[in-house]
């Protein structure tokens, strides 16, 4: 391969690599920031068995608020009151496996029912950031506690008797790397006033751009039940620029920019070779022309 071959080489193989590199540069520094924001919301979805999953529950005045799949659509103080249901008149309608509650109930009956309680959720990330560096943890954590007031999502369940509910918690996370594992997870002991906390360390894919799922399930024990929990987590590079994208222009104004400068450097090279040659010719031509008139003098004498 002579030295011009191989110049042209080294060009092509620039001209090929440059854009890649700048690519990967430019994706990675728009990848270097994302904002990072979590928004909890309850699916109010139910694994376990079937049948009549309604009951009665009744506030200190007699009003029924009827819970189904121990979610009541009730915000206001707690307890609601689970009384026994030989103490109620209820009506089965044939065409309805649950059976009819009476809307409102004396007071004093109502009150000596099980008291029910709010078993409450958040999740939250750990130190409240704007933004987290790509490749960067986070913490999550999950908190869960028995409340005095029901709020809109709040699960409605009686503490057992030994004072505390048993919760198992759990993640659906695929874009994210997590620990600690569901496998290692250990359940929580939830007690009225005291409310306990679940921590999960997350780093995002470097896929994990734009608006993410996550979904935690929370179990407990005593009601044998399942709720799934939504967490929608949105991240994004903070210069409002898609990386890929970015990365992508970059890449073909790099390729257009090179081959533009491919070009033109070769089109200066054959300019440059072609005036060389000109420059030899009309050099051998004069060489020729003195060695003829020599050969003419000679032949002279």
């Amino acid at each position: 391969m002579t030295r011009k071959n191989y110049g042209g080489v080294v060009k092509l193989a620039v001209v090929i690599a440059l854009p890649i590199i700048v690519y990967m540069l430019v994706t990675q520094f728009f990848l270097s920031r994302q904002t990072l924001s979590v928004d909890l919301s309850y699916m109010g979805y139910q694994q376990g068995g079937g049948g009549c999953r309604s009951y009665p529950l009744y506030d200190q005045d007699g009003v029924l608020y009827e819970a189904m799949f121990w979610h009541v659509e009730y915000t206001g103080p707690a307890p609601l009151y689970s009384p026994d249901l030989a103490l109620l008149n209820t009506v089965i309608s044939p065409n309805d496996m649950c059976p009819v509650y009476p809307d409102k109930i004396s007071p004093s009956i109502a009150v000596t029912g099980e008291k029910i309680y709010p078993l409450h959720f958040t999740v939250n990330e750990a130190d409240n950031r704007k933004s987290v560096l790509s490749g960067e943890s986070f913490v999550l954590i999950a908190k869960a506690e028995f409340t005095d007031y029901f709020g809109e999502d709040d699960l409605a369940l009686s503490i057992p008797p030994h004072g505390y509910e048993t919760v198992a918690l759990s993640l659906q996370a695929p874009s994210f790397d997590y620990e600690p594992t569901n496998e290692v997870l250990a359940p929580l002991e939830v007690s009225l006033g005291f409310p306990t906390e679940q921590r999960w360390v997350l780093s995002p894919e470097a896929s994990a751009i734009g608006d993410q799922t996550i979904i935690m399930t929370a179990k407990t024990d005593w009601a044998n039940a399942s709720w799934l929990y939504q967490l929608d987590l949105k991240i994004e590079s903070i210069y409002g620029v898609d990386p890929k994208l970015a990365g992508k222009i970059a890449f073909i104004f790099t390729t257009i920019g090179g081959l533009v400068t491919f070009f033109f450097s070769n089109i200066s090279d054959y300019l440059s070779i072609k005036k060389m040659k000109k420059e030899l010719d009309a050099e051998n031509k004069e060489k020729g022309r003195k060695t003829q008139n020599r050969r003419q003098k000679t032949k002279k004498k």
